[in-house]
């Protein structure tokens, strides 16, 4: 890659396996002892996932090279940075209003709450609770937001892209699988 070219990935068979080339230089050879036999694999699949790998190997070494992607992905992830902060402001101002209209639902009800009457929920544990309710439900959302924030600014850059991209498929798992 650092001869320059365009950097064409071509697979030639040979009597050891197949060759896989960069432009005119050699990249590596795939020979039968590579493939698994046991996974079903085959010469022809395991070289097109290599070649696949090695495309985008080279594409995102092109784009960590290039300036202009560069900072275009500072500025994605600049402006990401922006809405997150903004979002925290706005799901702060959001997190107070419900919670005082939860804790003055909260008084409401523990006052109706009698049996002949006796107080049967007392209204500072009422309150109490549901003040740290509402915190933790706040915290989580911001744990949430805050994730998809890195992930997304990981994953604009061609040398932190596996990181959001695990962030992001994992959170996406990891909630299916709840909800399944």
């Amino acid at each position: 890659l650092e001869r320059g070219g365009e950097g064409r990935i071509t697979v030639v068979k040979s009597d050891v396996g197949n060759v896989l080339r960069i432009g005119d230089g050699l990249a590596f050879i795939i020979s039968e002892s590579d493939v698994e036999p046991l996974s079903g694999a085959t010469l022809g699949t395991v070289t097109d996932a290599a070649v696949s790998a090695l495309a985008t190997a080279i594409a995102e070494t092109r784009e960590a090279r290039d300036g202009r992607l560069m900072v275009a992905a500072a500025v994605w992830s600049g402006g990401a940075t922006v809405v997150y902060l903004v979002l925290l402001v706005v799901l702060r101002f959001v997190g107070r209003v419900v919670t005082r209209r939860m804790l003055r639902l909260a008084d409401s009800a523990a006052e109706k709450v009698r049996i002949g009457g006796t107080e049967v929920l007392s209204r500072r544990r009422a309150i109490g609770f549901v003040r740290q309710l509402m915190r933790f439900g706040f915290w989580v959302l911001v744990l949430l937001l805050t994730y998809q924030w890195i992930g997304f600014v990981l994953g604009r850059f061609p040398f932190t892209r596996p990181w959001g991209e695990q962030l992001n498929e994992f959170l996406i798992t990891t909630t299916v699988d709840l909800l399944t």
